[in-house]
């Protein structure tokens, strides 16, 4: 099969995704115009700092949490979150690893892991534990500071105050500072960046492919170089800009040869190329090319969808969605499990050494003490038994 390194010029045609095959029926269930959103990022995702913010600052000044917080470090990482919420935080911790060494592999490479991350009860508290004069978005669950290193999670997302994913919205911020450190702090595109921390923390919803969809469907994709410095302000079109990033992103990574390309493209940003030319010197095809190549592959995954509306196939799908979810919830709680069972026998282990240093200490003082007090006391003559001295020498009265 041709592949863009072999004819930049040429669309390639792929078949349609088993994914979005299998998704057309419920994409169908809604309206064919996507839900109004807000003029900002949407709620499932986290938001990064962008650096004309920032001013060049790459050192800032951080306010002392309140006194119920705690501070700890593991790593590189310093934490500092509420006391009450030291459970969720130290599975964020265990999460913190995994996600990382993932992002560095896709990015190409060890990335310095030296973080501040910063976790507050909801986003008043966020705003008052962000770098000073730089407070977060009033819309925001997270925000990366990837110039200065700083990483703020919210436990309830703002309006709804309900729980984010905060595994999801750990990795999406982890993934701002990590770009930013792989390409040296050179620029890329505003979709490029956002794209990529989507795709990472595995944020592509139902919502979101729905919101490709009908934007294909419509025609109504937004043309990427209208996304290289900032997204639309319109609810509609920002929902298309965030999702068609993450797609794009996709595209670019989706077998193991664009991966190898993908990781070049890192670096010969890092060099200091212009990210065009880094495109085009990563993948032997101009970004346009790729644009048009991805956006032929929207037209042939979507155009599936009549195939499955009939018959019992929603229902077949619903099953099928039914039993993803429940084997990742599985997934999940068997790493919880593991976790704890872990965490337990660390603590079993540290009891019993606890245990044997004080036997131990006891015995050696038991040993001590029959040392300078002996068994039995001294032999001699018994002090009320009458004795007499004849020529120098005692002798007992019998």
């Amino acid at each position: 099969m041709a592949h863009p390194k072999q004819s930049a010029g040429k669309r390639i045609r792929r078949p349609a995704g088993l994914l979005h095959t299998l998704l057309a029926p419920v994409l169908l269930l809604s309206t064919w115009t996507t839900a109004l959103g807000q003029d900002h990022a949407p709620p499932d995702v986290g938001v990064a700092s962008p650096p004309e913010a920032d001013g060049g600052v790459t050192e800032v000044r951080l306010p002392e949490p309140p006194d119920d917080y705690l501070t700890e470090r593991r790593g590189g990482v310093e934490w500092t979150f509420p006391a009450a919420a030291t459970s969720e935080v130290r599975e964020l911790m265990d999460v913190f690893g995994d996600s990382w060494a993932r992002i560095e592999e896709d990015l190409g490479g060890p990335i310095d892991d030296t973080l501040t991350i910063r976790v507050a009860r909801d986003p008043d508290e966020m705003h008052e534990l962000s770098p000073v004069g730089h407070p977060p978005p009033e819309y925001a669950s997270g925000v990366a500071y990837p110039p200065f290193g700083v990483i703020l999670l919210s436990l309830t997302a703002p309006e709804s105050w309900e729980r984010p994913d905060m595994e999801a919205l750990l990795t999406h911020e982890l993934s701002h500072v990590a770009l930013h450190r792989a390409v040296e702090g050179h620029r890329v595109p505003r979709w490029f960046g956002e794209g990529l921390a989507i795709y990472q923390a595995g944020e592509q919803s139902l919502d979101r492919v729905r919101t490709l969809w009908s934007a294909s469907v419509a025609g109504n994709v937004v043309p990427l170089d209208r996304l290289s410095e900032s997204f639309p302000s319109r609810p509609h079109r920002v929902n298309v800009a965030y999702a068609q990033s993450a797609d794009m992103v996709a595209f670019l990574r989706r077998d193991a040869r664009d991966a190898r390309s993908f990781r070049i493209l890192v670096r010969n940003v890092r060099d200091g190329m212009p990210f065009e030319e880094a495109v085009r010197q990563s993948y032997d095809a101009t970004l346009g090319t790729l644009e048009d190549d991805w956006r032929a592959s929207l037209d042939e995954r979507f155009q599936a969808i009549p195939l499955v509306v009939t018959g019992g196939g929603l229902w077949v799908l619903l099953s099928v969605l039914i039993v993803v979810a429940w084997v990742r919830r599985r997934r999940k709680d068997r790493a919880r499990l593991r976790r704890w069972a872990q965490e337990e026998a660390a603590e079993k282990d540290a009891l019993a050494r606890t245990e044997r240093a004080l036997a131990d200490k006891l015995a050696a003082r038991d040993e001590e003490e029959r040392i300078l007090v002996p068994d039995e006391p001294p032999q001699g003559r018994e002090s009320d038994v009458p004795t007499i001295e004849y020529e120098g020498r005692n002798h007992t009265l019998h």
